[in-house]
């Protein structure tokens, strides 16, 4: 009796384990943000596979789970479960016959493929998870400088030790000036690269993000030289957080960047060069690199 207790635990979980990575795979092949919605379909796994469970053990009498550990629960009559039935016992409203299978070839086998489908998967979707950490280290590897903002609300990897400056943001809209803090590598090399800080308003945030985000934009525009052009923006998400990616030129000199709302807090993120000089790559392992912690 001990022993169906353990195989029907070990069972339940494996067939979990096999939904996870089903979905997860799903989920990889989508257009959408990836790196929150494995972790709510893992949170979500239980009740997400009492419908999969159901239509199995009606069709095929089990599980994967079950087909591994040689146990399924059968009817008092040992049949399989009907739809209804097995539905039923998915919600724990349902009692069972358990019953051991018969372990012939043809069942080692389907185990054997369960067991490696869950492996490789397992393996697959940790190397997906763990991607963007992975990818961090690389670039501090390649000899950048790790940056941890003095008031521990980001860090970043700069291509050159940076340096921070306070600096004041004219609103005229407003007719008010912000106080904002600026770390940027020197400025005398072919490219800049830089992170803002600045605090927004309370009142402020009554606003959508997109609004926050359009208004705040404009404002970069506005303080920047006359001439300026904003060629893109695009709305977009850094992680978990609503920011807008832009593209402007000042007079040949090409910005590009992402503005980032965290909670009332506003980050811009930048780099910018001459257009002949602007290195894409590095501008955006810099901008992936930007960590806020909330």
């Amino acid at each position: 009796m001990k022993s169906i207790r353990l195989h029907k635990l070990f069972s339940k979980l494996f067939d979990y384990t096999f939904c996870f990575l089903v979905l997860a795979l799903i989920a990889l092949l989508t257009p959408f943000s990836n790196d929150t919605l494995l972790y709510y379909l893992l949170a979500a796994t239980p009740l997400l596979w009492i419908l999969p469970e159901a239509l199995l053990l009606s069709t095929w009498g089990t599980t994967p789970g079950y087909a591994i550990f040689s146990i399924a629960p059968k009817t008092f009559e040992g049949n399989k479960l009907p739809f209804k039935q097995a539905l039923r016992f998915g919600i724990g409203l349902r009692k069972v016959l358990w019953v051991r299978c018969d372990k012939n070839i043809s069942n080692v086998i389907i185990r054997l493929g369960i067991a490696c489908f869950v492996l490789l998967g397992g393996l697959f979707t940790k190397a997906v998870i763990d991607f963007p950490q992975e990818f961090g280290k690389e670039v501090t590897v390649r000899g950048w400088v790790h940056f941890a903002s003095s008031e521990g609300d980001f860090t970043a990897e700069f291509p050159t030790k940076p340096s921070t400056q306070q600096k004041q943001l004219e609103i005229p809209q407003a007719k008010r000036t912000l106080d904002y803090q600026e770390v940027t590598t020197n400025p005398a090399h072919e490219s800049t690269y830089s992170v803002s800080a600045l605090e927004l308003p309370r009142k402020w945030m009554i606003f959508s993000s997109n609004t926050i985000l359009k208004g705040a934009l404009s404002v970069l525009i506005d303080n920047m030289s006359f001439g300026a052009k904003l060629l893109n923006k695009q709305f977009s998400k850094h992680g978990e957080y609503p920011a807008i990616d832009y593209h402007i030129d000042e007079q040949g000199k090409i910005s590009k960047g992402r503005l980032v709302l965290v909670g009332q807090k506003l980050y811009k993120v930048e780099f910018s060069a001459q257009a002949e000089t602007l290195v894409e790559d590095a501008g955006i392992k810099f901008i992936q690199s930007f960590k806020p912690l909330r």
